[in-house]
């Protein structure tokens, strides 16, 4: 919210949600946050979750994605570097957040961390690459058809989710020379099934706390609706439990009840969306994103914009410097010269 640290994931998503429903990289509000983005950036053309902390790889490849939804050329400096940057990483057929590249071919993947890559690489992936990370993906899954964090974590909810998702993107590919799919999709739909509840709602979890949550219920319900279920009684109980939880902002929060947040909201389209539910509800949250879209912009105008003018400023004080002591430098040395011919004058 404006007047808080920024939160850049936030951003991604922010400006991913402004995409989905419309907005490019020439609306006022998208572009000053892209601004704010090449303002803060780091050297390697990845970003922190925060101003700062170290570069990382969540939230690069959710602002890759996003510029991608904002329908940013592919020749795009900030895109480019980001892309780049998620490439570099890439080992063992997906990814894992490290923090030095020596580290990268060790451990496991990470189930989601792989997800959004291969969201934000998109078409940019060549077939063979494709192939690796499905084979990969498909190596960490659990017997009961979900995946978990990593290799050896219990499934849950979001990570089977994502994991369907970024199956079924890579899976588009014509070329891709790979064994059928759809016995793992199907296993990985019955098991995010077993995790919803009566109210439409879904749970981390098979077992454990009954609470739904509703980023758990979005990502859920949109991953259902992108494998061809659209329509089915399951997704449609979710999006009537979201509907019935959207916020009087238009947003959503994490769980009902709860204070609308970007990440939330951004889900929450994304599903309504894919299934196709009242465009009213869709409107109200775009209308939500909107208000969030300006506390970006004012923070970039409050904080970003500050900044620049204050470096600006110094780099003018400093050239001004500069100049008195070239200015100094020269008068000095005909200071020398003329005393050097004074005293040569007198015979010192």
């Amino acid at each position: 919210m404006a007047g808080e640290d920024a939160n850049l994931l936030m951003t991604g998503y922010a400006l991913f949600a402004l995409g989905i429903v419309g907005l490019d990289i020439k609306d006022p509000i998208v572009k000053s946050a892209i601004d704010y983005l090449e303002a803060v950036k780091a050297k390697t053309g990845a970003f922190g979750y925060h101003l700062d902390s170290s570069a990382s790889l969540g939230p690069t490849a959710v602002i890759a994605h996003a510029l991608d939804a904002l329908g940013a050329p592919a020749s795009m400096g900030l895109l480019q570097e980001r892309k780049g940057y998620i490439a570099e990483w890439m080992s063992n057929g997906g990814w894992r957040e490290t923090f030095s590249l020596d580290d990268k071919d060790t451990g496991d993947i990470e189930t989601a961390l792989t997800a959004l890559c291969v969201f934000a690489l998109g078409e940019s992936l060549v077939p063979t690459q494709r192939r690796e990370i499905v084979e990969r993906i498909l190596s960490i899954r659990n017997h009961d058809g979900g995946w978990g964090w990593s290799k050896g974590y219990p499934s849950d909810t979001d990570n089977t989710a994502l994991a369907l998702l970024a199956l079924s993107q890579l899976s588009r590919n014509e070329d891709l020379d790979i064994v059928d799919l759809r016995p793992s999709l199907d296993h990985a739909v019955r098991y995010l099934l077993s995790c919803q509840n009566e109210d439409g709602g879904f749970r981390q979890r098979r077992a454990g706390e009954a609470a739904p949550m509703i980023d758990t219920t979005v990502i859920a319900a949109y991953a259902l609706a992108t494998v061809g279920r659209p329509t089915d009684e399951p997704v449609r109980r979710a999006s009537r439990f979201l509907l019935r939880n959207q916020n009087e902002d238009g947003g959503w929060g994490n769980y009902p009840g709860m204070a609308s947040d970007l990440d939330s909201t951004f889900y929450a389209i994304q599903a309504l969306i894919a299934v196709g539910e009242s465009i009213i509800s869709v409107q109200d949250a775009e209308e939500c994103l909107a208000e969030l879209g300006k506390q970006i912009r004012e923070f970039y105008e409050s904080r970003v914009a500050k900044t620049v003018e204050e470096r600006d400023q110094l780099e003018l004080e400093l050239k001004a410097a500069e100049r008195k002591a070239q200015m100094l430098e020269v008068t000095l040395g005909i200071v020398v010269t003329i005393a050097s011919i004074i005293l040569g004058f007198f015979g010192f």
